[in-house]
This record gives structure tokens, sequence and C-alpha cells, in this order.
């Protein structure tokens, strides 16, 4: 088994208590990453938390089954991204704007923990009685989940 070397734990994070929509069916609740105890690009960063989920779990997909080897994940207020580079199959880098932070990451924890932030926030988006919203949320979170069981079955 390889080691990760200087690896930082990076999870995604969510508020799923702050959850607001719009008149216009838009979702906003907090959104961050967590590298290592420190919130990029802020605690509880306010934004379209489900679409942004389904887009970076998209992304992610596609780097964790190997279909790419890079990809950008945006947050939509404000000009915060991250980039991911898949380096090995158990090591991928990642990258932040404004130079906040670069670390080699493990996948399956980065993943896992963004299946685990989609299914919150589908449940509770499901508890508010908005459920053609995140239809795209519960299909993400979905095969997101299959391709980390399926990797490590």
């Amino acid at each position: 088994m390889l080691q990760i070397v200087e690896a930082k734990l990076v999870e995604v994070k969510v508020d799923s208590s702050s959850l607001h929509r719009s008149s216009t069916g838009s979702i906003t609740g907090g959104i961050w990453l967590d590298i290592s105890s420190r919130a990029f690009p802020a605690p509880k960063w306010n934004d379209f938390v489900v679409l942004i989920l389904e887009e970076w779990l998209s992304t992610s997909v596609n780097l964790y089954d190997g279909s790419a080897k890079f990809g950008r994940c945006r947050f939509m207020d404000g000009d915060h991204w991250f980039e991911i580079e898949r380096r090995r199959t158990d090591v991928w880098s990642l990258r932040c704007s404004g130079g906040v932070d670069t670390a080699e990451i493990e996948p399956r924890t980065f993943m896992s923990s963004m299946v685990s932030c989609a299914n919150e926030i589908f449940a509770a988006c499901t508890k508010q009685g908005w459920h053609d919203d995140v239809r795209g949320l519960e299909s993400a979170a979905w095969h997101g989940g299959r391709r980390i069981l399926a990797h490590h079955a």
C-alpha cells in the first residue's frame, strides 16, 4: 500500500441549517472546504450549495474513475475556485485560488465527504419540500457513492 507523504486532510463541509430557497427556486447555504482545519474560502461560505455540489461531484467522479486528469471546481459567489489534478489513483493535488493552499489529498476521503454533504443537503431540502430542486443532486450523490464503492469493493 502506498503512503501519502505530507498529505492534508481536505473535506467538503456544508451547513444544512443555513439553507434558503429564493422565489426563483435557487437554493443557497453554507459550503466550504476544510483544509486541515482551515476554511476555504471562509467558514460557512454562503453560496448556491445544490448547484455547486452537483458540479463538484461531476468533476470529481471523472477524476476518480480516471476519465479526467484535471478539474476546476468553482464557487459561484466571488472569484473562488480550487483545482484538482489526479497524480495517481490514490493521490490528488489540490490548489486553491489566490494561492491560499496547495496540498496532496487522498481522493476517497475527499469524495466521501462530498457525497455525505450532498446527501445531507438533499435530505434537508427534501424535508423542506424542495423535491424538484434537488433531483440532480440526488443523482450526482448516488453516482459519486457508487464510484467510491466500486473502486474499493
